[in-house]
């Protein structure tokens, strides 16, 4: 049977099987699902299928719970499956889902900025032409590179050491274009 096919099984009475009235029983329902037409009629006139499934999301999620329904999304093509359950426990279990989707973008949000934060040292760092990086004062004489051939006490620098430091201003050179290329990009 289709969704719109069933029906709430009301003893003929007039009361619903807990003892309460069929109003008591049933209007909740019917309001819930009112709400969930309005709201799907109002979307789709916009057309815009995100929010449709975002509506009935919130029925699932927000509405239903709070009527001691669980309703539980099958596969594709599969309908979903629901039943009644103790509204207390439909509320806690909402409740840890909202805990855990908040935990997880805070943890998201914390590495985008600890992105951000890295890629605005390595611009930072950038900003210095790799022809002055080594400009300091511990060394005393620099080639038309910019590599130092003189320690600060006047000691030629060694092999070695001017290899280490082609290596770093190599670095610093791809560092420096990045933050050209961003400084460029960033005028335009």
């Amino acid at each position: 049977k289709q969704w719109y096919q069933r029906r709430v099984a009301i003893t003929a009475g007039g009361s619903a099987q807990d003892g309460g009235s069929r109003d008591d029983t049933v209007l909740p329902y019917v309001k819930a699902l009112s709400e969930f037409r309005d709201e799907v009629r109002a979307t789709t006139r916009d057309l815009t299928a995100r929010k449709v499934l975002d509506i009935c999301d919130k029925v699932r999620d927000d509405v239903l719970p709070e009527l001691g329904v669980r309703l539980e999304d099958g596969d594709i093509g599969v309908p979903a499956t629901y039943k009644l359950d103790d509204k207390e426990t439909l509320l806690r279990e909402k409740q840890h889902r909202h805990d855990e989707k908040e935990r997880k973008e805070k943890e998201r949000l914390a590495k985008n900025a600890a992105k951000e934060k890295a890629a605005k040292e390595k611009l930072e760092k950038g900003k210095t032409p790799p022809q002055e990086m080594f400009k300091t004062a511990d060394y005393s004489a620099w080639d038309e590179a910019g590599i130092p051939t003189l320690d600060a006490k006047g000691e030629k620098v060694t092999q070695s050491q001017i290899k280490k430091l082609r290596k770093l201003q190599a670095n610093q050179q791809k560092l420096h274009d990045a933050y050209l290329k961003h400084v460029s990009d960033s005028t335009f």
